[in-house]
């Protein structure tokens, strides 16, 4: 599993990309913690918490992303992209 980390006073962000499951941020301040799968949540998660995102986060988050990307893309291709469906045989009934 990559991860990266950002920490400032008593925020700790963790992005991870595990080898099964989406690439996600774990998120902790004091007393809660949660799972952010996109930046949006992420940024929205820390607003209501009332934790304003400077460049220096931003530049964290962007970063994790392009990371990601380019490790999916030096991935197997196969199993990057979504399976794709099997051929369904056509069978006839008798009569």
């Amino acid at each position: 599993m990559k991860s990266a980390r950002f920490k400032r006073d008593e925020l700790s962000i963790e992005w991870r990309r595990p080898r099964e499951g989406p690439p996600s941020f774990l998120v902790y301040v004091p007393g809660k913690s949660w799972i952010a799968l996109t930046a949006g949540q992420l940024f929205e998660g820390l607003l209501e918490e009332g934790i304003s995102a400077d460049d220096e986060l931003k530049q964290f988050v962007t970063s994790s992303f392009s990371a990601s990307e380019q490790a999916s893309d030096t991935d197997d291709p196969e199993s990057s992209e979504s399976p794709q469906a099997a051929p369904v045989a056509q069978v006839s009934q008798p009569a």
